[in-house]
């Protein structure tokens, strides 16, 4: 009696049944990176995967740098956990581009990435309104004004909050701006007074949705541990306004 033999080819899997559930997930990212390198039929099922892919860690001794991080993220749309712990090379304008494209992220881990600045919590705020999981550990750039800003859109009037004020605005991203547009302070930097005339004549167009529920961040752990920046005041604020943490971690407020 003949047996017959028959052979499955890797590219006759079914790729959303088998890759995308049970392989490429279990995957490091360096793995996907080399998966990109291999040949065509790889390459395609690879990206097609990071584009639907929800969950990008990324360990800091490994050999992802600035460019393939690029190459892991410039078409992913979908993610929800964020892990760039100790990630010393990340920036403003590396996780600025990512936090557009992914505003179904959940969770984010900065941990000790002081190549950022205040300015991405600014982003993170409006693009990422269903945030959960706020780990900023060590990031010596977390400062007042930053935490002000995320009160600033909790506690926006619910009538006026498809279009909020310029000056509510300018007011709360604090020091590189005027501080008091009415009275006409200045701030102390340089170029400050084209950069105000920029943002003044800028027509502010919100990207999410208005409904109380999606406008404000629903953020239940936060980690500011080692944020030196922060004083006691501002932490007694922050947890004023975001009465709904189940867990906050805070070590070290200068007093």
């Amino acid at each position: 009696m003949a047996v017959q033999v028959t052979t499955t080819s890797i590219d006759s899997l079914p790729a959303e049944d088998v890759f995308f559930y049970h392989i490429f997930p279990r995957l490091e990212a360096v793995d996907w990176i080399s998966l990109l390198n291999t040949n065509r039929a790889m390459n395609s099922m690879t990206s097609s995967f990071l584009s639907v892919n929800k969950v990008l860690s990324i360990d800091p001794l490994s050999t992802i740098s600035p460019s393939t991080l690029k190459t892991l993220t410039e078409n992913a749309t979908n993610l929800r956990t964020l892990s760039l712990s100790r990630c010393s090379w990340i920036t403003d304008e590396l996780l600025r581009s990512v936090l557009r494209t992914n505003s179904k992220l959940c969770c984010i881990d900065l941990t000790d990435c002081n190549g950022c600045s205040e300015g991405i919590l600014q982003v993170l705020t409006v693009q990422c309104p269903d945030i959960s999981r706020l780990i900023l550990r060590e990031c010596k750039w977390v400062v007042p004004e930053a935490l002000d800003y995320m009160a600033y859109h909790r506690n926006l009037n619910k009538q006026d909050r498809t279009r909020p004020a310029t000056e509510d605005i300018l007011q709360v991203m604090g020091k590189g701006l005027r501080t008091n547009v009415k009275s006409r302070a200045k701030s102390k930097y340089c170029g400050k007074e084209q950069l105000y005339l920029n943002l003044r004549l800028k027509t502010f167009k919100p990207k999410i949705k208005t409904n109380l529920s999606k406008m404000n961040p629903h953020i239940l752990e936060v980690d500011l541990s080692g944020c030196e920046m922060l004083t006691e005041d501002d932490i007694d604020h922050f947890v004023t306004v975001f009465q709904h943490l189940q867990i906050f971690r805070i070590i070290i407020i200068p007093t």
